[in-house]
C-alpha cells in the first residue's frame, strides 16, 4: 500500500476494516460475505430466514455452511434450494439502461445447510439486468430447486443489520465488532437514510487531491462569518448563508459527487453565473458546463490543483449570496 493511500487513511475518521479503496462495486459484496463468513453462524441463518426472506431452511447439525466471491465455476453439489438474489441501490437511476455484462459470474456465494444463495449487486443507481439473472440459474448444480429470483437493496440489508445490532448480539464478541464495522462501512458507502461527511471523504478516498481541497474548503467556509453547514447530506457538502432573521439561503458552494466530482458555485444572478463559467473554462483547461443549471457555475474536479485557485471563485459567490443576508 503506497503512503499516500496509507496517508488518506489516517485523514479518514469513519473508515472500516471493509474499506479496500477499490471500485465500490467490486467491494460491497466481499463487505458483506466478509461479515457473515468471519461472525457467529447465527447471523447467517438471521439474514438468510428474516433479511432474504428464506423460509425453507432446515437447521439440521452438523451445520454445513460456506462463502465464496465471484463463483466463475458451475457448482456440483446440490443442497436442495437455490437462490439468485439481486441487491441494488433502493433508488435507481431510471435513465440508465440494465449494463449487459458478458459473463455470467455472480459476484458471491452464501450457502447454509439447504440454501445455496448467488449474489448479483449492483450500485450508483445501476439496474440488475434479468438476463443476466437467468444465466446465473445455470451455476448451480444439477437437482438443485431454483426458486423465484428476489431482490432487495443495500439500503434494506443495512436496516435490517441496525435492528440486529441492537438486539441480541453477544456484547464484546467478534460478531458485535464486525457487525459495527459493517454498519460504519455502509453509512461510508452512502446507504443510510442519513449520510455523514465520511460518506463524501470515503467517495475520494482514493483521490488525495480532491480529498485534501474538499477538506480545505470546509474548513475555510465553516470559519466565515453567517455560513451554515447543510447537515442533510445527500451527494454533496452543501453551503448556506444563515440570514439575520434566522432563515438560510439558498446554496452559493457545493463540493458535490456530481459526474464523479464536480464544485459548484450558486448565483443568483444569471449572467454572472454565465461569466463566471466563461472565466472558468478558460482557467480551467478542458472544463465545461455539465448541465444546463441557469444559475451555476461548475468546475470538474479533476482540473483544480490546489484550493488557491478555487478560493477567488468561492469568494465571489459568498459575497453575492451575503447581500442577501
Amino acid at each position: 500500500m503506497g503512503r499516500g493511500i496509507k496517508d488518506t487513511m489516517k485523514n479518514i475518521k469513519g473508515l472500516t476494516i471493509y474499506d479496500k479503496y477499490a471500485q465500490k462495486e467490486n467491494n460491497v459484496t466481499k463487505a458483506l460475505i466478509d461479515l457473515l463468513r468471519y461472525s457467529d453462524v447465527q447471523l447467517t441463518l438471521q439474514f438468510i430466514k428474516h433479511c432474504l426472506g428464506i423460509s425453507e431452511i432446515l437447521l439440521e447439525a452438523p451445520i454445513e455452511r460456506r462463502y465464496a466471491l465471484q463463483v466463475g465455476n458451475k457448482l456440483n453439489e446440490c443442497s436442495g434450494y437455490g437462490y439468485i438474489i439481486g441487491i441494488s441501490d433502493r433508488i435507481k437511476n431510471e435513465s440508465k439502461m440494465p449494463k449487459v455484462e458478458k459473463d455470467t459470474v455472480p459476484d458471491g456465494l452464501i450457502k447454509l445447510n439447504n440454501i445455496t444463495v448467488l449474489i448479483e449487486s449492483k450500485v450508483d443507481g445501476n439496474k440488475i439486468d434479468m438476463q443476466q439473472i437467468k444465466d446465473h440459474e445455470k451455476m448451480f448444480a444439477d437437482g438443485e430447486i431454483i426458486q423465484p429470483f428476489k431482490e432487495i437493496s443495500w439500503e434494506d440489508i443495512y436496516e435490517f443489520f441496525l435492528k440486529m445490532d441492537k438486539g441480541n448480539i453477544e456484547k464484546g464478541s467478534i460478531t458485535e465488532f464486525l457487525l459495527g464495522q459493517y454498519l460504519v462501512y455502509c453509512e461510508n458507502m452512502g446507504f443510510s437514510s442519513m449520510k455523514s461527511k465520511e460518506y463524501i471523504y470515503t467517495y475520494f478516498a482514493n483521490k488525495p487531491k480532491i480529498l485534501t481541497i474538499i477538506k480545505e474548503i470546509d474548513y475555510y467556509l465553516n470559519n466565515l462569518d453567517f455560513v451554515y453547514f447543510n447537515e442533510k447530506i445527500t451527494d454533496c457538502f452543501g453551503y448556506k448563508i444563515r440570514k439575520r432573521n434566522g432563515k438560510l439561503t439558498n446554496k452559493f458552494f457545493t463540493s458535490s459527487t456530481y459526474k464523479q466530482g464536480a464544485y459548484i458555485l450558486h448565483f443568483s444572478s444569471y449572467k454572472q453565473a454565465s461569466e463566471i463559467q466563461k472565466d472558468l473554462d478558460r482557467v480551467f483547461q478542458g472544463n465545461k458546463k455539465m448541465n444546463n443549471t441557469q444559475s451555476e457555475s461548475q468546475i470538474y474536479m479533476d482540473l483544480v490543483d490546489n484550493f488557491q485557485q478555487l478560493k477567488p471563485y468561492i469568494d465571489i459567490a459568498y459575497r453575492e449570496r451575503l447581500i442577501e443576508r
